[in-house]
């Protein structure tokens, strides 16, 4: 497992200097109007260092595997959550047609009325609440989930689990920035959300070039990100014992069924994620297996070469 571990972090950096590299060169190629904070990268660059130096210390001097594997698993997390979000406004840039009408027409076939049952939902405030709540647990599993394998001691459960958000985060950006859509909030006249505003504003600004990093609005609505990852949370915990695993599922189909009562998604934004999800757990089980044959294949050639000698 130990050769399966540090492959897998050896892929995992090569994604982040990739991604990172690819936004840096479109940014510098790119016709933008671009607006950053200062401020804000020093922040980030400052606290990305305080996790990556704890990391290089532990692993030399102290090789706790737990400790070692939480501050790896965060320095991944919290660094490649920017690169994507960059990532996720340059392809908005590329202006391909929106796909709304496919996507409320959709809706309409299967015989959902959409703007009627999302009033309806956010008239009752209860309910509304609860799904807001389901909703916003999308942010709040990911490091939750990380403490708990790091402390476990699940490293490869855990690296693989880091990997399927890092192929799935650029697969979701990919076809977002060639099927975009700006969401059924935009399309429908549903009422007046400042967080959906945000987000619709800035969407319109990006398919004007305008490139203003200062804002953190999330701008994919086809395919939905939230299923991926509701998808994701629950797939991560299919092997443990069912006290466990009941909750999370429960939690994160409440996730998914959020979407379209809270005024976020289209029916086909889950369908998406959910193909996502798909595409994404067969690439990494094909990583998982060709790096543990080549491990496996590393054993034998080591116990030929003992016995050799």
């Amino acid at each position: 497992m130990k050769g399966i571990s540090l492959t897998y972090t050896k892929i995992q950096f090569s994604l982040l200097l990739i991604f990172f590299l690819l936004d840096i060169v479109w940014i510098k190629v790119g016709s933008f109007t671009f607006y950053y904070n200062q401020n804000e990268l020093l922040y980030e660059a400052i606290f990305l260092f305080s996790l990556s130096v704890p990391y290089v210390l532990y692993k030399k001097f102290r090789p706790d595997p737990n400790i070692v594997s939480l501050l790896q698993s965060f320095f991944f997390l919290f660094s490649y959550i920017p690169i994507m979000l960059v990532l996720s406004y340059l392809v908005t840039t590329l202006n391909q047609p929106l796909v709304d009408p496919l996507l409320a027409f959709f809706d309409r076939y299967i015989g959902l009325d959409a703007p009627t049952f999302v009033v309806w939902v956010q008239t009752h405030k209860f309910a509304y609440i609860i799904l807001v709540v389901f909703y916003n647990t999308f942010a709040l599993q990911f490091p939750c989930i990380i403490l708990y394998l790091s402390f476990l001691g699940e490293t490869i459960r855990l690296e693989r689990f880091l990997m399927q958000f890092m192929i799935a985060a650029p697969l979701t950006a990919l076809i977002a920035g060639l099927l975009p859509a700006i969401g059924p909030s935009a399309w429908y006249p549903y009422p007046s959300n400042p967080e959906i505003l945000s987000a619709f504003k800035h969407i319109i600004e990006l398919r004007h070039n305008i490139l203003d990093m200062t804002k953190t609005d999330g701008v994919f609505f086809f395919p939905s990100f939230h299923t991926v990852m509701a998808c994701l949370y629950v797939y991560v915990f299919k092997d443990t014992r069912k006290a466990i695993f009941i909750p999370i599922l429960i939690m994160n189909v409440g996730l998914i069924i959020s979407c379209i009562p809270i005024g976020q998604h289209y029916v086909l934004d889950i369908v998406g994620g959910l193909v996502i999800f798909l595409i994404t757990v067969a690439i990494e089980q094909f990583i998982f297996s060709v790096l543990k044959e080549n491990e496996q294949e590393a054993g034998v050639r080591m116990r030929f070469s003992k016995k050799v000698s």
